[in-house]
């Protein structure tokens, strides 16, 4: 019997995740739209506030997040 050694890099773990971002992405749309409607529903300026107050803190981190990311990669002493 053989075995399969599956890698990194392997076609699986790429396609496991393609799934997983594409769920991800699907989770974040649609909670998004919700939240949207739902706002709309109930006609309310200050959870609209709400949500883009959170909207902004989370695009600030994922701003820090790149730019961390940026300098991890151009350090050539950061394990990758």
């Amino acid at each position: 019997r053989m075995l399969s050694i599956r890698t990194r890099g392997s076609r699986t773990d790429k396609d496991r995740r393609v799934r997983l971002w594409c769920y991800l992405f699907d989770n974040l749309q649609r909670a998004t739209d919700e939240i949207f409607y739902w706002c709309e529903w109930e006609n309310s300026i200050r959870q609209c506030k709400k949500v883009l107050r959170v909207l902004k803190l989370t695009t600030l981190d994922i701003e820090k997040l790149i730019d961390q990311i940026s300098i991890e990669r151009s350090s050539p002493h950061v394990a990758r």
